[in-house]
């Protein structure tokens, strides 16, 4: 039980919906400025005047501070959604690989098998250490490990290689370096949860065709999840450097499409935005989890729901960022035309002050 203790309490409970409360208010400070800006100039007197151009002036910094708080939060949501993609995807996987029949278990190519996967990280890790400590290549270790894949889905087989691991790697060959035996211990622990996860007391037989339809959704799913994933370093907290595809008004229109997407369990959304398709993956691992009581699935369903609140937040900040890139583009365009007194220019605060109500409400 030492590897299946739940989460603690602070991995539930965060700050990500405060923190989305406070663009609601920095959005609608920036219409009060904005229209009392456009209230200032409308009685088109000195003084007003005066007052109508500092508004404006103070505007553009409440919306600068409003597009770095936006953009800090997106980050974290696809800091999560990283997380997601190389801690937990391979988890949710395995939840349903072990669920499916034994046959069919067989019949997934070795390469796509998600305990071969992982373990495969794992034990790369592992002779690397070997090696960096000038260990002799581990023969008996690598032929042991062939076993074991050639029959990957058996537990006595998983059991077998548990035991070698704590009966003669872990405390006579690598006895003396620490930093090797730690490297077999994840390995070992992987090899718990496989074993866990192989010999829970499921009726495979119940939902079996459901279960494999929903892993070959898995498998297309990782691919598609990682297409979308955004890696590489943040610039002064806020600036990330994205492809086309994943800029903030690209994503606003996919956000807009994807809530006409019709998320179904039943089938693959091949055009559908990868929040849509989160959202369809969830219900049918929820389905698949009351064919058996609730009793499987419930930590994966969990870290699915995360995953799509994640990108779901990602999407609403990017449409929060455009809207308040507006408000600080015309903040500035109507300061200029008060301070030379361009005419034309002013009607676009309108458009600010728009722009700016939406993204409150």
């Amino acid at each position: 039980e030492l590897f299946n203790q739940p989460k603690p309490v602070d991995s539930i409970l965060d700050d990500f919906a405060v923190e989305a409360q406070n663009f609601a208010n920095s959005l609608t400070q920036s219409a009060a400025f904005a229209s009392g800006a456009l209230a200032f100039r409308l009685m088109n007197e000195n003084v007003s005047n005066i007052f109508s151009a500092i508004l404006a002036g103070l505007n553009i910094g409440i919306s600068f501070g409003t597009m770095t708080n936006v953009a800090r939060y997106k980050i974290r949501n696809e800091e999560a959604r990283v997380i997601f993609a190389e801690e937990k995807m391979l988890g949710v996987m395995k939840g349903v690989f072990a669920v499916m029949d034994r046959n069919e278990q067989d019949s997934v190519p070795i390469e796509k098998n998600p305990f071969v996967i992982d373990l495969e990280q794992r034990v790369a890790v592992f002779l690397a250490n070997a090696k960096y400590y000038d260990y002799d290549e581990p023969l008996d270790f690598i032929a042991a490990y062939r076993t074991l894949k050639s029959n990957i889905n058996d537990p006595k087989a998983v059991q077998a290689f548990m035991n070698l691991i704590t009966g003669h790697f872990i405390v006579d060959t690598y006895h003396v370096n620490s930093y090797v035996q730690e490297s077999l211990v994840r390995i070992y622990r992987t090899l718990d949860d496989m074993y866990r996860l192989l010999t829970q007391d499921v009726n495979k037989a119940n939902g079996g065709d459901e279960a494999r339809i929903m892993f070959e959704r898995l498998t297309r799913f990782r691919d598609d999840l990682e297409s979308t994933l955004q890696y590489g370093s943040t610039r002064w907290g806020f600036v990330k450097r994205r492809p086309l595809s994943q800029w903030d008004c690209t994503v606003v229109f996919k956000y807009f499409y994807s809530l006409l997407c019709c998320s179904t369990r039943s089938c693959f959304l091949p055009t559908a935005p990868i929040s849509a398709e989160t959202l369809s993956i969830i219900k049918q691992a929820r389905y698949l989890s009351r064919l058996h009581d609730s009793k499987i699935l419930r930590r994966e369903i969990r870290d699915l729901d995360g995953l799509f609140w994640a990108t779901r937040e990602s999407d609403i900040a990017s449409l929060i960022f455009m809207s308040t890139y507006l408000v600080f583009v015309s903040s500035i365009v109507f300061t200029i035309a008060r301070i030379f007194d361009i005419k034309v220019l002013e009607d676009i605060a309108f458009w600010g002050t728009l722009a700016s109500g939406i993204g409150a409400i």
